[in-house]
């Protein structure tokens, strides 16, 4: 059975269980499964820009980046698992030098 054969809910969730790392793989696979991966597009690319690198001590002015802290990071990704599947590089060195705004 070709995959195009399945219900659109099916597929929707093979969609969101390729996320990170099947998801342009999928897109280019066919039209029908490009037109169902569109809704995702957006997410997939503001997480993948938010996470792929977690250097969150250079966003620190970015009022918009929410994570500033290594505990920050292990927050969101209890609260929302896949953003784990996004990071590629994390550096936490900065953890060691701020506490509660002081150095150590």
């Amino acid at each position: 059975m070709a995959l195009t054969h399945l219900p659109t809910k099916i597929l929707d969730t093979v969609i969101t269980n390729v996320l990170p790392e099947g998801f342009q793989s999928l897109t280019l696979t066919c039209r029908k499964i490009y037109a169902l991966c569109t809704p995702f597009i957006e997410r997939y690319n503001r997480l993948r820009s938010q996470f792929q690198d977690s250097t969150y001590y250079e966003k620190v002015n970015d009022l918009s980046f929410t994570i500033r802290t290594a505990f920050d990071l292990i927050t969101r990704i209890a609260i929302e698992p896949v953003v784990a599947r996004y990071i590629r590089d994390a550096n936490f060195k900065m953890d060691s030098f701020f506490t509660l705004g002081r150095p150590r």
